[in-house]
């Protein structure tokens, strides 16, 4: 029997979309030292790649482990 352990919620990686997020507005909103807004949009799309290739993989791991259909 496998152990499911709670997933845990990433502050720090979440505060790192919002740096992101608020570089890309100061971009649009012409503040000065914020030229690059694609840089914080790279940085958001990385994140959240990195986290969605964790979901995946956990899923896939735990796929393997328990069957995902019962037998009648």
């Amino acid at each position: 029997m496998s152990v499911v352990l709670p997933k845990k919620f990433r502050y720090d990686i979440n505060g790192l979309r919002a740096w992101a997020v608020v570089a890309v507005i100061l971009f649009h909103f012409k503040v000065l030292g914020f030229a690059g807004g694609f840089v914080g949009v790279d940085i958001f799309f990385v994140i959240s790649g990195l986290l969605m290739t964790k979901i995946i993989v956990t899923g896939l791991e735990s796929a393997n482990s328990t069957p995902k259909c019962t037998t009648r």
